[in-house]
């Protein structure tokens, strides 16, 4: 019978409190029991395998009857669960009588009990429907209460307040109604792991949990909630599963079919790769089945006569398409196979050449599906998608030269199909992109417009857009024809060397125009007749290899030869092609433009000297060399001694072969670059690229040297001498160090920089070059080695002088900075002099 509560007064609307749940009664047969999740755990704490066999004695022996009980009003006992239909109190008119000052009202209606669980941390039940009102009770997150519906935003329960009933009022918000007619599900473990909890709340007790990939069955419980039982030490109990933690099998599965992608493409007794293997297809197989979850499929298969439910896991399978659309393609390798079941490892039934022209239908994402003659019967066959290229689906009309002589036009993208029609060569054509061998046309073919193929190799491209250049002409003559073909007249000719300006025109052809008996002319030069011009205003500069090297009129070796150089002259000039460098000389007292063979110019000469290494390590030997071990000078062996004295030891590829640099002329590189790259940061130095270039272009000296120099000098520029000091009343600076004597550096350094006038810092760095490059590097020693080592002084003197350094590493060492920071630049001129001894 309905269990009926007669409302009285403001508090008479009866509700049942649930705190704690006992496990669920018994079920049907296939209820989600313990024993269903049972089935599919690794271990009893933590994890899941499946044992279909299991899985069927333990449900059948945890659930035998799924029951609904109609139950009384009495009180439900502490960890009792019992399922209850909605009941239905009949309720009489009655008029609520004021209390605590809340005014009295009708109801006259017929109240349906709910039960629902609290989702908040803290539940309040209120004295009236509003928030601001008295707390008569709370209840935490997943408490189970029974209420009935009193407005769109409240609920309306009974509560105990100092032993007497009183009506309360809860906000829907904060419950989650349990459902009156549970459903069994099947679904998927989604954490690792993924608990089961003693109440429905994430904060209470994990009864269980099992790993990602789980098979798991349950029951709705609220819009939040599944719920089930475990057994726990022998005894079932009642576990709840959040949502968020389960992957839901599809309630409307989809038949569908694909090809197993896989060797060995397995079906599983449960979706879980760890699952026994029910069944194994070979690639290529054809499969069908039910969609089931986002990652398994479902489908049944007989085994030992029994038909079996199995899952396949969506990674080992290829969908294949529902509805499959015609297209027409390109084979691209040679051969191209046909395979009698979608895999690679299947039969070849036949094969086509390269660039044949199929038509097939879409099968899956990686395979066609096609018909064809087999030794005189029709076969299916499947061809991959990677052997096919299809026709592009956004043509792009184009225009281009007729190449062969005559250039056809097909019936179909194969050279074999018929010829409609053939232009001579130097043809101008107009076409659409088809395929990356193939274009597509239009022409009149007895009198009809007709779709006509044009194989790429026939064409000369035209260039989108038509630029101005420059080049050399090379051949003699260098002709100019009335169309771009070598076939076409030719209207003019020119000597090689000579400069010409034209147009870019196609991938083979330059267009120009000349005067020709009066008129201009539009000519074509072919590419091959010339060296295209490539000029850089970016200064570069070399040193002359040939013991007299000419520069030219023209860039040609057969022109007019304007002056020469002799070996081992440093000359500045710029890049203008493949083959030829472009630079002014002064010739009979005028400035030219002239032209340097490029094979002419080096980037490092060989200075040699009238004495052996063995005699160069003697005299080294006697200046008492040094060399550092362990924080402590040494002096140094002459084995040592010969390997630093050595050039051979040095690799051109190594950084300690920049002691070799020649660093009497500018590096050529660009104040943005080091300032950016180089100077960033450096205290007084950062911003004064321009500075440093300055000075070297006035003194002749390596830029790149100055910087290490100063850097070293001043610590980053942030030295005493380098910030600025006082003399006379007058802050001078000094940023290498000139004068600035052992004994009182800042003295003496301060002292000799106002007697300089360096007064900025730019003048301390342009000014300062000048006693740099004047004390070494405009004194014969132009390279770190020959600062270090001057062979020079041996090889005239017969004894060591004049040397930077006393430490036989000294000048390997001033490279590591020089290395750093021209690995940062992209603008810059090297030259080396390499030193041989006899």
């Amino acid at each position: 019978m309905e269990k009926v509560r007669k409302i009285v007064g403001h508090a008479a609307i009866a509700g049942l409190l649930f705190t704690t749940m006992s496990p669920l009664p018994a079920f049907a047969e296939g209820s989600p029991t313990e024993a269903a999740i049972t089935a599919v755990e690794k271990d009893q704490d933590t994890t899941a395998t499946i044992n279909q066999n299991q899985v069927m004695e333990d449900t059948k022996a945890a659930v035998e009857e799924e029951s609904v009980t109609e139950t009384t009003a009495a009180p439900v006992e502490k960890d009792q669960v019992t399922e209850e239909k909605h009941q239905v109190t009949e309720v009489k008119e009655t008029t609520m009588v004021e209390k605590d000052n809340v005014t009295a009202e009708k109801i006259a209606n017929v109240e349906v009990e709910l039960t629902g669980i609290t989702i908040l941390p803290v539940t309040n039940v209120f004295a009236e429907t509003s928030t601001d009102s008295t707390s008569l009770q709370t209840y935490t997150e997943g408490t189970l209460v029974k209420v009935y519906d009193f407005s769109a935003d409240w609920y309306v329960t009974t509560v105990n307040v100092d032993g007497a009933e009183q009506s309360g009022y809860i906000p829907k918000s904060a419950i989650d109604l349990v459902t009156s007619t549970p459903v069994k599900y099947e679904g998927i473990a989604l954490k690792d792991p993924t608990n089961l909890y003693a109440s429905p709340t994430k904060t209470s007790n994990a009864v269980k949990s099992y790993r990602q990939g789980s098979f798991l069955l349950y029951y709705s419980y609220t819009s939040q909630w599944f719920r089930t039982s475990v057994n726990v030490n022998g005894k079932y109990q009642t576990v709840y599963i959040h949502k968020d933690d389960i992957e839901q099998a599809e309630s409307n599965p989809e038949k569908q079919e694909g090809i197993a992608i896989k060797a060995e493409t397995n079906l599983y007794a449960s979706p879980m790769r760890s699952s026994k293997v029910v069944k194994i297809y070979s690639e290529g197989s054809l499969l069908k089945y039910y969609t089931y979850t986002s990652g398994w499929y479902k489908t049944s298969v007989n085994v030992n006569g029994v038909q079996q439910a199995v899952y396949i896991n969506k990674d080992d399978v290829e969908q294949v398409i529902s509805n499959p659309v015609k297209q027409q393609g390109f084979t691209t390798k040679n051969p191209t196979n046909m395979y009698g079941s979608p895999s690679r490892n299947a039969q070849v039934l036949r094969t086509f050449a390269i660039d044949s022209y199929l038509s097939f239908y879409t099968y899956t994402s990686e395979w066609f599906k096609s018909v064809v003659s087999v030794n005189g019967q029709l076969r299916t066959i499947y061809i991959h998608k990677d052997d096919i290229e299809k026709p592009t689906t956004n043509p792009v009309k184009q225009s281009g030269i007729a190449v062969a002589n005559p250039t056809n036009m097909y019936s179909a993208p194969s050279k074999g199909s018929k010829v409609l029609k053939v232009y001579p060569s130097g043809a101008r054509l107009l076409y659409y992109t088809y395929s990356s061998n193939w274009y597509k046309s239009t022409v009149t073919y007895n009198g009809v417009p007709t779709v006509v193929y044009l194989a790429k190799d026939q064409v000369d491209q035209l260039v989108d857009k038509s630029e101005k250049e420059e080049g050399i002409a090379l051949k003699n003559p260098t002709m100019m024809y009335a169309s771009p073909t070598r076939g076409a007249k030719v209207l003019k000719s020119y000597k090689p060397g000579t400069i010409l300006k034209y147009y870019s025109y196609s991938a083979h052809w330059k267009k120009s125009y000349v005067t020709v008996n009066g008129k201009v002319q539009t000519v074509y030069i072919h590419k091959d007749d010339l060296e295209q011009a490539n000029f850089s205003n970016t200064t570069l500069q070399g040193l002359t290899l040939r013991s007299s090297t000419h520069v030219y009129s023209l860039p040609s070796r057969d022109s007019k030869i304007l002056r020469d150089y002799p070996q081992n002259m440093i000359l500045k000039f710029y890049n203008y092609s493949e083959n030829w460098y472009k630079s002014y000389a002064t010739v009979n007292g005028k400035v030219v433009i002239c032209y340097i063979k490029k094979s002419d110019i080096g980037e490092q000469r060989k200075t040699v000297y009238d004495l052996t290494l063995d005699q160069a390590v003697n005299m080294q030997k006697n200046a008492s060399p040094v060399t550092d071990k362990d924080a402590e000078w040494l002096s140094a062996t002459s084995e040592q001694v010969e390997y630093y004295l050595d050039p051979l030891n040095f690799q051109s590829n190594s950084d300690t072969y920049l002691q070799f640099l020649i660093l009497s002329h500018p590096a050529g590189t660009n104040a943005t670059e080091l300032n950016n790259r180089i100077l960033y940061g450096k205290g007084v130095l950062a911003g004064k690229g321009s500075s440093y270039i300055k000075a070297a272009n006035t003194y002749h000296i390596n830029e790149i040297y100055l910087i290490s120099h100063s850097l070293l000098e001043t610590g980053n520029g942030k030295s005493k001498l380098a910030t600025g000091i006082k003399v006379n009343g007058v802050t001078v600076y000094n940023v290498y160090g000139v004068g600035a004597y052992d004994s009182n550096p800042d003295y003496y350094g301060a002292k000799f920089a106002y007697e300089q006038g360096w007064t900025t810092v730019e003048k301390a760095i342009i000014g300062g070059a000048k006693f740099a490059a004047e004390k070494y590097i405009h004194a014969g020693q132009d390279t770190l080695y020959k600062m270090r080592w001057n062979p020079e002084a041996m090889d005239t003197y017969g004894y060591a002088s004049h040397q930077y350094a006393t430490d036989i590493g000294w000048a390997v060492k001033q490279t590591t900075r020089m290395s750093q920071m021209l690995s940062t630049l992209t603008q810059f001129t090297l030259l080396y002099d390499i030193p041989v001894y006899q």
